[in-house]
């Protein structure tokens, strides 16, 4: 979602 980690709610990885 919003972490800097593997976003659960998205197929790809958030860095932010």
């Amino acid at each position: 979602g919003i972490l800097p980690a593997i976003d659960l709610m998205s197929p790809h990885i958030i860095i932010g």
